[in-house]
């Protein structure tokens, strides 16, 4: 019973994110500006696109498919059960960072494959 609790715990999240990040390729439209000065237009569009290129479509570690965070010091994409394994490891290990709710450097990009 816990174990299809989970899962479906596991998959309202995912869709919840990729909802999230349907939401944003939307407003990437040019002429759109809802990014900060942190996090242009283009560096968001290079980012998604990065996300679509295989083997960045799945989860770095366990292969989980359209993972929504990343370790941008690793240079890999990991779904959100990875992430919080990620965290737990520290950030001196694993920097993570969400591709929907964080906002992305030029350098952060370009670290991750």
């Amino acid at each position: 019973d816990s174990i299809v609790w989970q899962r479906e715990i596991n998959l309202t999240c995912q869709d919840f994110i990729q909802d999230a990040i349907n939401s944003k390729n939307e407003n990437l439209h040019p002429g759109t500006k809802n990014q900060t000065a942190d996090s242009s237009d283009s560096e968001q569009s290079e980012l998604m696109q990065l996300m679509q290129t295989p083997p960045n479509n799945v989860c770095a570690d366990c292969s989980d498919k359209d993972p929504a965070w990343a370790s941008i010091n690793l240079g890999v994409f990991i779904c959100i059960g990875c992430s919080g394994a990620h965290r737990a490891l520290g950030s001196h290990v694993s920097m993570v960072r969400s591709v929907v709710y964080d906002n992305w450097s030029f350098d952060q990009i370009q670290v991750t494959p």
